[in-house]
């Protein structure tokens, strides 16, 4: 990876973390920054709704992981929709 894209990668996520999270910690199974670098890089490819996004995402997981770890893998539609609208 170029030290340019890697470079806007770290502002990208930077960005995220300026997003407060008031989950408890220990329940997260995804964390925050791993959920919104999904849901912009779906978006970005031209997925409308939440079913789209998971769909996208689990055929582009091994993408995703280069820049976030995604341990536990891609979360549900439902659980999107619930966490994207609570922020």
């Amino acid at each position: 990876m170029s030290e340019d894209v890697a470079t806007r990668r770290e502002s990208l996520l930077e960005h995220f973390s300026a997003i407060k999270d008031s989950r408890q910690p220990c329940k997260v199974m995804y964390p925050l920054s791993e959920v919104l670098l999904l849901v912009v890089c779906s978006t970005m490819a031209a997925c409308d709704d939440y079913d789209d996004i998971v769909l996208w995402a689990s055929r582009h997981l091994d993408f995703l992981r280069r820049l976030q770890p995604y341990h536990f893998g891609i979360p549900c539609a439902d659980w999107l929709r619930v966490v994207m609208n609570r922020i």
